[in-house]
């Protein structure tokens, strides 16, 4: 949370569900939040970061999504790796951004990256291609 938009509670219990979750599908869900993305487009900083992070639950740069918030631009992106980008394709990527927006507008930012957790885990039973 380098955009410091969490309580300390609020990332701990974030930290939790994205565990739970994870376990679950084989996954890594990471959310980033920044205050100026390095002064690089959204895109390239994601990809730099899980580069750079290795995240990944499998193996280092392995499955995982990520959700970034560039504050700066006001810029939300979510990215899938591996088993991620299977199931998390564009198509469900823009639902789970739809149902986050007027949480994100509103400035209730554990509540969208909730919806983020748990929505992805969600699409990750079913088959990819499919929308739910």
């Amino acid at each position: 949370d380098y955009a410091d938009l969490l309580t300390d509670d609020e990332i701990d219990r974030l930290e939790n569900l994205a565990n739970q979750h994870g376990k679950k599908h084989e996954i890594d869900f990471i959310i980033v939040t920044t205050k100026d993305a390095d002064n690089k487009d959204i895109i390239p900083f994601v990809e730099d970061f899980y580069d750079e992070m290795a995240f990944g639950f499998d193996k280092p740069n392995g499955n995982a999504a990520i959700l970034a918030l560039d504050m700066s631009k006001r810029d939300v992106y979510i990215a899938g790796f591996y088993k991620g980008k299977k199931y998390l394709d564009n198509k469900r990527v823009d639902l789970i951004r739809e149902k986050m927006t007027p949480d994100l507008s509103s400035g209730n930012y554990e509540e969208a990256f909730t919806t983020f957790i748990e929505t992805g885990s969600r699409y990750m039973r079913y088959i990819p291609g499919v929308n739910p």
